[in-house]
């Protein structure tokens, strides 16, 4: 997007535009949506499936045992 709005070399536009790479971006993204399904600031659709390990009751999986 940014070579097409600027015709530059695309780094040092993302740079000052502020953007971030795309697997950065996701990253980013999916941390926000945790951020705000931990704090009730999220649908309710999300913030049902998320919850804090601690907040979990201990279950008992095979692969604890290595």
């Amino acid at each position: 997007m940014a070579r097409l709005v600027t015709g530059a070399h695309i780094t040092p536009v993302q740079r000052q535009l502020h953007w971030l790479p795309v697997k950065q971006r996701i990253d980013f993204k999916l941390a926000v949506l945790v951020y705000k399904s931990l704090h009730g600031l999220a649908p309710p659709y999300l913030s049902d499936d998320c919850q804090l390990i601690r907040d979990v009751e201990r279950r008992y999986f095979r692969s604890s045992d290595n």
